[in-house]
């Protein structure tokens, strides 16, 4: 089994259900990906292996990046509908 390189990338401070948010995500998703998938060489064969571990890891991060930004939106909507529950 190849074991690939990871990066992990921070969210706990970032509001996902914002359009600002979502931004600030996606500049350290790629500054991740850039970091973790550099070319070891300067041939060609380096740089289409590193192309590919790009578009590989972008696929895989845009799946965990798009469930965060879903569940901080339904965090935020249960919270509006919970401060405008009138009281009883």
């Amino acid at each position: 089994i190849e074991e690939r390189p990871t990066a992990v990338v921070q969210t706990d401070r970032l509001d996902l259900a914002s359009a600002d948010g979502q931004r600030r995500l996606n500049y350290r998703l790629n500054a991740a990906i850039n970091e973790v998938c550099q070319p070891m060489g300067r041939d060609i064969r380096s740089l289409q292996e590193a192309a590919e571990c790009r578009r590989t890891a972008r696929a895989g991060a845009a799946d965990q990046a798009n469930l965060a930004i879903m569940q901080a939106k339904q965090r935020k909507t249960r919270l509006a509908a919970t401060l405008v529950q009138p009281s009883a």
